[in-house]
């Protein structure tokens, strides 16, 4: 309530006696007594905390990240190897979403043959690759390389370290549901990583070139 814009009571005319404006007055009176208490009281409380409107919050624009997400989907579906390419030599470059495309069955049977290391899994979704290494030692060097590589890339494999030597790495594309073709990149790169096998199991399994 602002009291400056009311009425002051010694202005009102002083001949109107009827019961209503005596009313008025006594009324107007307590109005104006509570009004003055009520700002008094704000006055003497220190300043609350701002309400939550009145805070800052990162703003999120959705559109623009489904833009975002879209161009990075065009990407990706621009990004289609052809036979004969390079795979090692060629970089990952997008944005994995469910509209990913995935790796035709046409394209699978010659890419495949790109990665000799890697192996289909039962449910055709993921790319498996899995050897013996010398020693616990040589299994983390691998994988601290194997790592950085994928973080180069963008694109990350699961590992699996098991029995102090025995590494298992499994790629495939998590948004899409299956292998796309940045999954055949990031095979090829992995198998430029150095291993240091163990040589009983390099021996039982000879390794293609």
């Amino acid at each position: 309530v602002d009291v400056s814009e009311a009425p002051r009571l010694d202005l009102l005319p002083g001949s109107f006696k009827s019961p209503a404006t005596v009313w008025y007055r006594r009324m107007l009176s307590s109005v104006l007594r509570l009004s003055r208490a009520h700002i008094g009281i704000a006055r003497s409380i220190p300043a609350l905390a701002p309400r939550p409107a009145d805070v800052a919050t990162p703003s999120c624009d959705t559109r623009a990240a489904r833009e975002a997400l879209r161009r990075g989907s065009l990407l990706m579906s621009r990004f289609m190897l052809t036979r004969g390419q390079d795979l090692a030599t060629v970089k990952c470059e997008g944005q994995c979403s469910r509209e990913t495309p995935l790796v035709s069955q046409d394209d699978l049977s010659w890419l495949l043959k790109e990665v000799p290391r890697w192996s289909l899994s039962g449910d055709g979704r993921e790319l498996r690759r899995s050897f013996v290494a010398r020693n616990f030692q040589a299994a983390l060097a691998f994988l601290n390389a194997a790592g950085e590589v994928a973080e180069a890339e963008g694109h990350h494999p699961d590992f699996h370290l098991t029995n102090y030597r025995n590494v298992e790495m499994v790629v495939s594309t998590h948004a899409a549901g299956g292998l796309t073709h940045f999954d055949f990149v990031l095979a090829a790169k992995l198998d430029q990583v150095p291993v240091e096998y163990s040589p009983k199991w390099l021996r039982e399994n000879p390794q293609p070139e």
